[in-house]
Parts: C-alpha cells; structure tokens; sequence
C-alpha cells in the first residue's frame, strides 16, 4: 500500500508487480478484473519487453473491465547508452493504443511521482463520473466495500517524498 497525494484528495494505492513473467498469468488475469488501473512498463535496454507490451495490453482487454485506466511506462530511461528501444516506438504505440506514456526510471526516480499521479487523476476522473457515492469516498469498480485497489478521501495532507519507485 502506498499513499500519495493528488489534487488535494489522499489516495491510497495498492500495486501488484508481476513482472511480465509468464508463471504470474493465470494470477494477473484475477488482478485484472478488479483493477481501477493497469501500468504497463518496458525496459528500454531489452528489445523484448518492449515486443510484450502487445500481449499483455490484449490481456487487459480480454479480462480488465472496461473502465480500467491503462498507463505505458518505458524505464530506465537514464540508460541511454544501452537503450534498445527509442522513444518514438513507445510513444507511437501509446498513441495507438490511446494511452498516456512516460519515459521513467526507478533507480534514478525520473517521472515516477508523474506516472502514478497521473494514473491516479485518471482513476478518480473515471470513478467520478461512474460511481461517486457521495459520501467523500469512492468506492470499489466492483462496489464491494475495502475490496478495491484504490480508496479516495477528502482530507488535505502533504506526506514525504519517496525517494525512488513505490
């Protein structure tokens, strides 16, 4: 669980990393269906992580619902001198697939705070429009109480800044 502030409201947000690997996708699919967001990440110094962006955005059609937020991140963006994979062909296929797309780095903390803020803003922005309950908190996409990854109040607070990825 981690805790970030967006236009004022406290998210809390809770993140799975399966790391692409083939053994996790029976599980991701479980993950998928509750999800309110999805962030697809690529490292920019293996060709082949970026050629498996396709498939795992064809699996959050099949089994994600149709309000999921989907966000593509190309890391370790501060590799440039081993970079495999420009940043035309993740911006290219972000603009395809209608998503928005950062060039980040975990290790040297460059546009991570921005993905998820922004992933966050599109979270909040889709659940107002479908599910606002009007109670200062926004429930779960599939309405069940605590059973969300995301939960939405209304306190003003600033919290310390991480100091690389969540």
């Amino acid at each position: 669980m981690k805790t970030i502030i967006v236009e004022g409201k406290r998210i809390r947000i809770q993140m799975w990393d399966t790391a692409g690997q083939e053994r996790y996708e029976t599980i991701t699919t479980q993950y998928y269906r509750r999800a309110h967001g999805i962030i697809l990440v690529y490292d920019i110094t293996r060709q082949e992580t970026f050629n498996n962006i396709r498939k795992w955005l064809r699996y959050v059609d099949e089994h994600a619902n149709n309000n999921v937020q989907r966000l593509l991140l190309a890391n370790k963006c501060d590799a440039e001198d081993e970079r495999r994979v420009w940043k035309d062909q993740g911006a290219r296929l972000a603009a395809e697939k209608n998503i928005k797309f950062y060039e980040t780095s975990a290790q040297s903390n460059i546009n991570i705070d921005e993905a998820f803020t922004e992933i966050c803003r599109q979270i909040l922005q889709t659940m107002s429009e479908s599910n606002q309950n009007g109670s200062g908190m926004l429930s779960s996409a599939a309405g069940e109480a605590g059973s969300g990854a995301i939960l939405l109040d209304t306190k003003n607070e600033v919290l310390p800044r991480s100091s690389c990825c969540y």
